[in-house]
This record gives C-alpha cells, structure tokens and sequence, in this order.
C-alpha cells in the first residue's frame, strides 16, 4: 500500500494486478481433496524427473511445467504442462481502511 489516502480516507494500493495464466500441452493432473478451498500458495516449477506414476495418460516428462499448489483446507494438487504463459492485467482500485 502507498502512504495516500483516498476521498474516503483509505490507504490507496497501488500494486495489484490479476494474473492469467495459460498452460498449453497439458501432460498431466493430479488433485486430492475437496472443492471448497483456501489457498496457500501457488508454485511454477519446471521437472527434472518424471514425477509420479500415470496410467491413464502418458503424463509429464523431464522439462514440462508443474503448476503446483498447497491448501490449508480443500483442494491441493498439480497441472503439468510442455508450455507455460503468464499474463498480467490492471486490477481494480481497492481501498483499505
């Protein structure tokens, strides 16, 4: 957050943005838990082995992309992917009192 306020007397952040990101080539996806969830953290990584046994694809090779995250309740897992793209986009002004 910034050191201005806004017209209501809000600290203005001025660092936010929301990222897409894009996986093309998917090689695999692994998921335990439940839908409901609350994240706690999201990591891109690239392999170095072939993580896992698949036996409904062929699954990840040594280089593709894992899109990981961790949760303290609900769904965890990871995507794997040959390629991964991030795009960055302006998210809307948010005041913090």
């Amino acid at each position: 957050m910034t050191d201005e306020i806004d017209e209501n007397g809000h600290f203005v952040l001025d660092r936010h943005v929301m990222v897409e990101i894009h996986l093309s080539g998917v090689t695999g996806v692994t998921m335990t838990g439940d839908a409901t969830s609350n994240f706690a953290g999201l990591g891109i990584r690239r392999t170095t082995s072939r993580p896992g046994e698949w036996t409904t694809c062929g699954g990840p090779q040594p280089g593709d992309f894992e899109v990981g995250w961790d949760t303290n309740v609900g769904l965890e897992g990871a995507i794997y992917a040959r390629e991964v793209s991030l795009k960055l986009h302006d998210a809307m002004p948010l005041s913090v009192s």
